[in-house]
């Protein structure tokens, strides 16, 4: 019952955690669309109505015969028609950015899932590798007859089919296969 409790143990906080992973992730991308939408919207508003401004302001000034009354049409149409357009584009500017942030984040998940999934491949096939490595170092690597005294490798024709071999470690080496002492 201990072994049970012990497994479950840690199965229930990842969970957990996974689901407070999602969630978190719902509301980072609800509050994000909806910055990035105020963000469009003050820059569509701001641009034309600073450049309305600025006209309005030339028409103002322009048709106004002494340059004393000319300074209201440019502070008020031209240095805050100036101001707002500047204000927008830098809206404008900002909504960009979110754009290219949260595209940069997308990617960067989708290389982390699939750098996740290489390494899960990788460490199998190095589980693989070295399950045959270990195959191939618990063989004999060379082999004499009961009697004999050469050392021949296991695939020699010599002593292929006999049933009477065993391992070698050092001896005069089989002049057919010659292995490796």
């Amino acid at each position: 019952m201990t072994t049970v409790d012990a497994q479950a143990a840690p199965t229930e906080p990842s969970l957990r955690l996974a689901e407070l992973r999602s969630a978190t992730a719902r509301l980072r991308t609800r509050a994000g669309s909806d910055t990035e939408r105020w963000l469009l919207l003050g820059g569509a508003v701001l641009v034309p109505l600073g450049l309305v401004l600025v006209v309005l302001g030339y028409w103002g000034a322009s048709h106004a015969p002494r340059v004393i009354q000319q300074i209201p049409y440019l502070v008020s149409g031209g240095l805050l028609g100036l101001a707002l357009v500047f204000a927008g584009g830098f809206s404008y500017f900002a909504w960009w950015l979110t754009r290219i942030i949260r595209e940069q984040s997308r990617l960067s998940e989708r290389v982390d899932s699939q750098t996740d999934a290489l390494v899960a491949e990788l460490s199998g096939l190095r589980a693989e590798l070295r399950q045959l490595a270990g195959a191939a170092t618990s063989a004999p690597q060379l082999v004499s007859t009961r009697g004999g005294e050469l050392v021949h490798r296991p695939t020699c024709r010599v002593v292929a089919g006999r049933g009477d071999l065993r391992v070698a470690t050092a001896g005069p080496a089989c002049k057919v296969c010659q292995p490796e002492t």
